[in-house]
């Protein structure tokens, strides 16, 4: 999520998605990059494309 407006709109969404679902935090997976983003005690995890397929989520 290179793109300021990319990351505005998936963490946008996910954030709407955990508040109609009840859900407590999800992952959007990236090219290559990872962080921890967090609101309202809600959490999104990115992770590398290539870490998920070898890892999983942990």
């Amino acid at each position: 999520m290179q793109y300021k407006k990319t990351r505005q709109r998936e963490c946008r969404a996910l954030f709407k998605a955990f508040e109609e679902s009840g859900l407590e935090g999800g992952i959007i997976i990236t090219m290559d990059e990872k962080d921890k983003i967090e609101k309202n005690g809600k959490i999104i995890r990115t992770i590398p494309a290539w870490k998920y397929f070898l890892y999983g989520v942990k």
